[in-house]
């Protein structure tokens, strides 16, 4: 209960809810703001003063793969790539209307952006190229993830720590090895010896998740064949 709680007030936190730290304390079902402010603590990683600063802000994501990143740090991008395959599940979760939809033409992307001034712009910097690195560091501070360089977690880490949100990353890190670990030994006593193929189907595609992220694997092999993203 307390977890559905504080995940609540993350919610309102983020969506523009009360601007009073007590009155979401109140509208979540706490009575008591001292120890409504170590729960959240207790649950998230960051004080909610902090956490309610740092989540109006308005980050872009500006591939696909950063808006897994952002919403693992408790932020929903203010606009993320048009053609993400968003489930309807993320859309009710994360009020997906609100997020700026943007153009896989590169040219209206950035006058999408420069017209919805994010205060950040996360991206991958293996998919734009140095010049519009360049041309987006115009419009807001930028950082791209070194893809190649690191795996999943690193990513995540890299981000938070960008984003002075490094507690909220280790929280979810933490919360996800839990989950993974309890998963595993599930799987372990149905599979016992078998060996186990994951795929993730999407229309008529299909992808083979590796012992990397999708993501990683995914990226990995286009880079490989020599393709460019924009």
């Amino acid at each position: 209960m307390a977890i559905y709680r504080i995940k609540e007030a993350q919610r309102l936190m983020s969506t523009g809810g009360p601007n009073r730290l007590q009155d979401i304390a109140r509208h979540v079902g706490y009575q008591d703001d001292i120890y409504f402010r170590r729960k959240f603590k207790q649950i998230t990683g960051v004080p909610p003063a902090a956490f309610m600063k740092n989540s109006r802000q308005k980050i872009a994501a500006y591939h696909f793969p950063n808006i897994g990143q952002l919403l693992a740090l408790e932020i929903t991008p203010c606009a993320a790539p048009a053609d993400h395959p968003w489930t309807d599940y993320y859309k009710r979760k994360y009020q997906l209307n609100t997020v700026l939809a943007l153009s896989a033409d590169e040219a209206e992307r950035h006058q999408q952006l420069q017209l919805a001034k994010p205060d950040f712009i996360i991206g991958v910097d293996i998919l734009v190229s140095a010049e519009e690195q360049n041309r987006l560091r115009e419009i807001a501070p930028v950082f791209f993830v070194p893809w190649l360089e690191h795996d999943w977690r690193e990513h995540l880490r890299l981000i938070a720590k960008f984003l002075d949100k490094s507690a909220s990353a280790e929280a979810w890190l933490g919360s996800y090895e839990r989950k993974a670990k309890f998963v595993s030994e599930e799987v372990k006593q149905t599979l016992k010896d078998d060996r186990l193929l994951i795929l993730q189907i999407s229309g008529n595609l299909y992808q083979v998740l590796g012992d990397r992220s999708l993501g990683a694997d995914f990226l990995r092999r286009f880079t490989n064949q020599g393709c460019c993203w924009n």
